[in-house]
């Protein structure tokens, strides 16, 4: 019998760089984030999350969950 101890799901992101179209995997240990100033009239920083293409060295702000297709 199965018995399931800890439901999982894959870590790993997907990413396409926009700038070379290089396709590649990171995980969270690989999101880096800076500064971007501060949000109007507020003292509040925002904060901008990206990881680095491994080709270009481009930071690619948009990403999305491997999609599992069966």
């Amino acid at each position: 019998m199965i018995e399931i101890i800890k439901e999982g799901k894959y870590e790993k992101k997907i990413a396409t760089c926009q700038f070379c179209g290089c396709e590649f995997t990171f995980d969270k240990r690989d999101v880096q984030s800076r500064s971007d100033g501060e949000f109007p009239f507020t003292r509040i920083e925002k904060t901008l999350l990206y990881v680095l293409c491994p080709c270009c060295n481009a930071e690619i702000r948009e990403w999305s969950d491997y999609q599992i297709k069966e």
